[in-house]
């Protein structure tokens, strides 16, 4: 089962700190660079697709855009991806995962716990009767966050971050 979990954490693009350059990215690169450097597996994002997944606060300008996307596979899990970038650079700050099969989200969470250990932050906050958000979180040169809530694995959110995204003047 070790080598099992090894094996797909490799696939997945981790390593055993909380390094989150992701697969063929690197942080600062822009949507061009990143999409060169996948080999045909990245494709700039359209207008629309921009607009719809690019997240900001409701009604204000979105604090990350999304300008390129991809699909991956790893082991048994795949993802749609999202590539966030900084709006006033158009450089990488963070690689969103969004899982397709919605029944490994406990293979996903389970996975992560594997190859980075206990994580920095475990919790569920609730929110109203009925509803939760969960958070696990591990911190180490950069941010790696899986974000679940009780509306189902649909909604589960695999976020890949610099800690340097938002820092004044960029990456």
């Amino acid at each position: 089962m070790r080598l099992v979990s090894i094996g797909l954490a490799l696939a997945l693009g981790l390593s055993t700190s909380a390094r989150a350059d992701w697969q063929w990215t690197k942080w600062g690169m822009s949507p061009e660079e990143l999409v060169s450097a996948s080999a045909g597996k990245a494709r700039l994002a359209t207008e629309e697709e921009t607009k719809q997944k690019s997240p900001g606060p409701r009604g204000g300008p979105p604090r990350q855009a999304m300008l390129a996307t991809a699909t991956h596979t790893a082991g048994e899990l795949q993802f749609h991806v999202f590539f966030l970038f900084a709006p006033a650079t158009r450089r990488l700050e963070c690689v969103r995962l969004r899982p397709l099969n919605l029944k490994l989200e406990d293979t996903l969470r389970d996975q992560l716990i594997t190859v980075y250990g206990k994580p920095t932050d475990a919790r569920r906050d609730t929110i109203t009767s009925g509803f939760w958000i969960g958070h696990t979180v591990w911190v180490g040169e950069d941010k790696i966050e899986l974000t679940t809530t009780s509306q189902g694995p649909s909604s589960a959110v695999l976020d890949y971050c610099s800690r340097k995204a938002g820092a004044a003047g960029g990456l």
